[in-house]
């Protein structure tokens, strides 16, 4: 089974318990706005353009095999609906300013090359985690990876918006160490202008992972303007407290993902977002619950 995988981290501390090393799927069925790996959304492997890193040496444009490379202002010009991102000018550009965002890889080679830290997972009582984009956007691949996790004796985790088919899901859970699973709101209006979520399909998963896996990790990403404030927060109470949830991780926006969307010739939908407000919105919603009974954990 050969899965797209953008990224693989190693020594990660904060996906799970222990050192982890964490790989990163391509594609996701949501367009959440302050989204800070915009090049996960996509399925296919996409190409960035790094401009501080040009020199304007042209090899791109001589190096693109159909063409699509022209020139502006001495920088390349990517004609990127008829970029299929085969990587001849990524591997001609000396200076690294083209960059290949997703590629090929079978279940087993994904695992082999997290197993090179297999010693620090066992010693830290670490493992592989699973993230995305949606990791059950592509739900044969990942489940192969599970199962050759398990065959291995090594801890696997995901993280999960939910945004997927339940059976996918359910698949998967009796190979899960652990499962994170982020609610983004509790409107279904609002969910669906800034994500473009079903906010029925999500909570009705999230409700089965819940009822089916004795360890999930709910955690909400705070984004000013978006889930902060009264009504927002007492929307999110009563949803977890329907659920029997009574600890969460709340999670401050922060803004690393905006360069990636330069680099991708996209705008950037979250430059409305106020930065600054995220972690005070934080620690109102963290106050919030806690008058409703919840512990909330705030962090990133």
């Amino acid at each position: 089974m050969t899965g797209c995988v953008f990224d693989v981290q190693r020594f990660c501390v904060h996906d799970g318990p222990g050192l982890r090393t964490t790989v990163f799927l391509k594609g996701c069925p949501l367009r959440c706005r302050w989204c800070s790996n915009p090049e996960s959304q996509n399925t296919a492997p996409e190409l960035l353009f790094n401009e501080r890193r040009c020199i304007q040496c042209g090899t791109c444009v001589r190096s693109c095999p159909r063409g699509l490379i022209g020139r502006e202002g001495g920088y390349p010009l990517i004609n990127r609906n008829g970029c299929r991102a085969c990587g001849a000018c990524v591997r001609d550009c000396p200076t690294a300013a083209l960059i290949l965002k997703g590629g090929p890889m079978t279940a087993a080679q994904t695992l082999e090359q997290a197993l090179r830290d297999a010693d620090v997972f066992a010693s830290s009582g670490g493992g592989i985690t699973v993230s995305g984009g949606e990791p059950f956007s592509q739900p044969e691949f990942l489940y192969e990876l599970l199962d050759l996790c398990r065959g291995a004796g090594v801890s696997a985790v995901v993280e999960t918006s939910s945004a997927a088919q339940w059976q996918d899901i359910e698949r998967c859970l009796p190979l899960l160490t652990l499962v994170f699973c982020d609610v983004k709101h509790t409107n279904p209006k609002i969910l669906e202008e800034w994500t473009g979520a079903d906010v029925r399909q999500m909570q009705e998963n999230i409700s089965g992972i819940i009822k089916t896996h004795p360890h999930v990790i709910i955690r909400v990403p705070v984004i000013p303007g978006f889930n902060t404030g009264g009504e927002s927060f007492a929307g999110f109470a009563d949803f977890f407290h329907g659920l029997g949830i009574t600890e969460i991780e709340l999670l401050p926006y922060h803004p690393l993902g905006e360069g990636k969307y330069e680099m991708l010739g996209r705008p950037c939908a979250d430059a409305l977002i106020d930065v600054k407000q995220a972690v005070p919105a934080a620690r109102d919603f963290q106050r919030f619950l806690a008058s409703r009974g919840i512990h909330a954990e705030i962090s990133g």
